[in-house]
């Protein structure tokens, strides 16, 4: 499991992501910075992180399965802004391949 926020947490690079080829079977994506009383919250901007590297080094791993792991207060806002977001990232991602 590959997780942003505790990465982010340790110091760990993305890029140690792609060693994981063939073992990795799922992540965690959030926006790992403190949001006031929640450690983690829903990407939200392209700009605030660099969700890029870290979706592109689950690819280049093989890692097929990603899930949002983080706080809301407003699911109903959140979840599709973050999810546009993402789909946005890797269709990206897609095109550059």
């Amino acid at each position: 499991l590959a997780d942003i926020y505790h990465m982010k947490e340790t110091g760990d690079s993305v890029v140690n992501i792609e060693d994981l080829k063939g073992y990795l079977l799922h992540a965690h994506i959030s926006y790992p910075v403190s949001c006031g009383e929640m450690k983690r919250c829903y990407p939200r901007q392209g700009e605030e992180y660099d969700y890029q590297s870290f979706l592109k080094s689950l690819r280049a791993a093989g890692c097929a399965t990603c899930s949002i792991e983080a706080a809301t207060q407003d699911f109903s806002l959140d979840a599709p802004r973050a999810l546009d977001l993402l789909r946005q990232i890797d269709k990206m991602l897609e095109d550059n391949d």
